[in-house]
């Protein structure tokens, strides 16, 4: 049966007291095993588990040490006199060693690595001398060979083979093999002293910035062992790796945070865990400087989400799809941000609404609306679902609608067009008032019938057509509502915005385009939109 004593966790010492409290410092007695005399089998069977090897030093039996019984986990701290709880040390590491629990288990693997270096490198200079007496002894076999009788020539013979086959090969195999396991604990030790740099950083910077709610909660949670401030964060630093704290900082405070904080966390500092409990570390876990800070957060996101994450195509697909009607960026952002989405899930969204639209549009035109696309595009080779494409990616046609709207004016292109043909008669008289047309008209015409390369094929190609005066005009007023639309599509509404304060003119969509269209020719407009 095992025997308890009572201790005090705070003096380190028994207590035969039948109180429950220490009579020195009035702490709280605890209960361990007591220590107790091994007897010979159970020190052989630990001897033997270890290899007869100081596992602090790595001294061996063979070394003319003189190995003892240590308890892994010491009495004191909770540990037991189970065989699992027992090591080998020599008596000298044994008398040196602090109790383990207050020592972190990084710096007996720095000695552990110290002490296997100093006896690699003891025993590869030792193959190293090995090798060179029997290169010597090699040399001296050589030299006898020509000197020696027929009687000790093949006894010398012998003897050179076993030395070039057999004695040096297996002590340069050795030799080689040693090197190699010093580089490897030569980089272990380096790796465990980066590891303890860090640790101490670790622990300095929680020393430093962490509040009482923290400790205690980490105490808690990590079963800390010790009683003041630097016990338990040594503890803490020293028994688990920064990732563990990392993430239970995370936890704590996340999962405290509202839904739209939470969303704000993940836009602030992506799914970095250590990111976040660092920020926390360094602003002293102020519960205030993290709002601050996620409210910072939610401006640059509002910016950005109106000026740079999404196109102006993807604002107004988004606004249809929230049913937002014709609201402004800024409502648009405001919902995204409130409903929590992520920039994967929009585009996602996006994605799925567009092939709704594009599945929408093919449904319900027809062959003929079909046709008259293609011509007046010019995308004959084009297949319905390339057509459908090419006008909701270039020509901003987002639903039925618009198409709609688009079959409309084509249709009444083209009547202008047939009207003209049925009216060559009148070209003379075209030809005399076309000099009549002001810039703006020519620039607009120029616009449409862009393979004309100057004014003067401009005007033989609508004499030629049979263009009545009242045609063109009618043909000018569909080309400006053609030229809105273009604008209206590639304009974003930052550009709008710019437009506006630059002209002069009420910050308006409608309003901005028709003053351009009105007062400016169509090379003019486009480089004004190229300045801005």
């Amino acid at each position: 049966m095992v025997k308890m004593v009572k201790f005090c966790p705070k003096c380190n010492e028994k207590r035969k007291s039948q109180s429950n409290f220490c009579d020195k410092c009035g702490t709280p007695l605890k209960e361990r095993e007591d220590r107790i005399r091994f007897d010979k089998g159970v020190i052989e069977k630990v001897f033997r588990r270890d290899g007869y090897r100081c596992q602090m030093c790595g001294a061996r039996k063979s070394d003319g040490v003189q190995l003892t019984i240590d308890h892994i986990i010491p009495l004191a701290a909770g540990g037991s006199n189970d065989i699992d709880n027992l090591q080998t040390l020599c008596k000298s590491c044994n008398e040196n060693k602090a109790d383990l629990i207050f020592k972190s288990g990084i710096d007996v693997d720095i000695e552990i690595k110290e002490n296997d270096l100093k006896n690699l490198n003891k025993n590869i200079k030792e193959k190293q001398e090995q090798l060179i007496s029997l290169n010597n002894l090699l040399s001296q076999e050589e030299e006898k060979l020509s000197k020696c009788n027929e009687n000790e020539k093949i006894d010398i013979l012998f003897h050179i083979k076993q030395l070039k086959e057999e004695f040096i090969p297996s002590t340069e195999s050795n030799l080689k093999k040693l090197t190699t396991e010093y580089q490897k604990v030569q980089e272990e030790l380096k790796l465990k002293k980066v590891e303890k740099q860090k640790k101490n950083r670790l622990y300095k910077t929680l020393y430093v910035n962490i509040d009482d709610y923290t400790l205690n909660i980490l105490k808690k949670h990590f079963a800390s062992k010790g009683y003041s401030k630097t016990d338990i964060l040594k503890s803490l630093v020293y028994e688990h790796d920064e990732k563990e704290i990392s993430t239970f900082i995370f936890d704590e405070y996340y999962y405290d945070l509202n839904k739209q904080y939470q969303y704000l966390v993940i836009h602030r500092f992506g799914n970095s865990k250590k990111k976040f409990s660092d920020y926390l570390l360094n602003n002293n876990f102020s519960k205030k400087k993290l709002i601050d800070e996620l409210l910072l957060t939610r401006t640059e996101l509002l910016d950005d989400l109106k000026n740079r994450e999404l196109t102006n195509k993807q604002k107004i697909l988004l606004k249809r799809y929230f049913s937002l009607g014709d609201c402004s960026d800024d409502d648009l952002a405001n919902h995204i941000i409130n409903s929590c989405y992520s920039k994967k899930e929009l585009l996602r969204m996006l994605d799925s609404y567009k092939h709704e639209l594009l599945k929408e549009i093919c449904t319900n035109l027809s062959d003929e609306d079909l046709n008259l696309i293609k011509e007046y595009y010019s995308i004959k080779e084009h297949s319905k679902k390339q057509t459908v494409e090419y006008l909701f990616n270039k020509k901003g046609m987002l639903n039925y609608k618009d198409v709609s709207l688009l079959v409309d004016h084509i249709s009444e292109y083209n009547n202008v067009l047939s009207k003209a043909s049925l009216e060559k008669e009148r070209h003379i008289t075209l030809k005399k008032l076309v000099n009549t047309l002001t810039v703006r008209d020519t620039s607009l015409l120029m616009y449409r019938f862009s393979h004309c390369r100057s004014e003067v094929h401009l005007y033989s190609f609508l004499v030629n057509k049979g263009y009545s005066i009242s045609d063109v005009q009618d043909l000018i007023k569909v080309i400006k509502r053609e030229l809105y639309y273009n604008l209206k599509s590639d304009l974003s509404s930052q550009q709008i915005n710019e437009l506006s304060r630059m002209l002069n003119v009420p910050n308006s969509q409608c309003t901005v385009i028709n003053h351009l269209i009105e007062n400016y020719t169509v090379d003019g407009i486009y480089r004004l939109i190229k300045l801005i």
